[in-house]
């Protein structure tokens, strides 16, 4: 990750990095995720203030083309957001934070835009950008955790093809803004009784 993105990351979520005793975190993933990053840990952040939880991240980084957030001291809701992130994570490219899919080159997994499919430079994100995205993605996510008030259903849901989602997992469609409106629309529909 660009050290720039390391640092505001470490900076702004300093409290859940305490245990490790270092300046800036060490983010073992491109830039592109910085906002998907950015999202776990302000809904790890919440939860953690709010249940009151000794919550500590211990390490985060790309594993078999993937999101991993490792920690310790969390609940069910804690591994339903990270679990929900490292699905997303699946969808979109490591190097950019675009769309992209999850494919094997030279026997090694990992997930790239049609851009980036070729090669794979670090190409840094903005912060500003990467706030904007994340805050949204956090209310997204959040909003499913919700709306099913279980957080291994709303694991379920999001790794499960929807007809009413034309046959995509909503975890597939989280990691774009319309694809949050499409969730955001098919659950209101769904709590008043509204079957697509």
């Amino acid at each position: 990750m660009h050290a720039s993105n390391a640092e505001w990351l470490s900076q702004r979520y300093a409290r859940l990095f305490a245990s490790r005793k270092v300046d800036a975190f060490d983010f073992e993933c491109l830039s592109g995720w910085t906002w998907l990053i950015d999202a776990a840990l302000q809904l790890l952040s919440s939860r953690a203030e709010t249940q009151r939880l000794n919550l500590h991240v211990m390490q985060i980084k790309e594993k078999f083309g993937a999101l991993r957030i490792y920690h310790h001291g969390g609940d069910a809701c804690i591994e339903a957001i990270c679990d929900i992130a490292e699905r997303i994570s699946e969808n979109v490219c490591e190097v950019c934070g675009e769309p992209g899919i999850n494919l094997s080159t030279h026997d090694w997994l990992s997930t790239r835009c049609e851009l980036h499919r070729k090669g794979s430079s670090d190409t840094p994100r903005g912060i500003w950008r990467a706030g904007y995205h994340g805050h949204g993605l956090a209310m997204s996510i959040c909003q499913v955790i919700n709306f099913f008030g279980e957080p291994r259903l709303a694991v379920q849901w999001c790794h499960t093809p929807l007809m009413a989602l034309n046959g995509a997992r909503p975890c597939e469609l989280l990691g774009t803004l319309s694809g949050r409106v499409e969730i955001t629309t098919l659950l209101g529909r769904l709590s008043h009784g509204a079957l697509p």
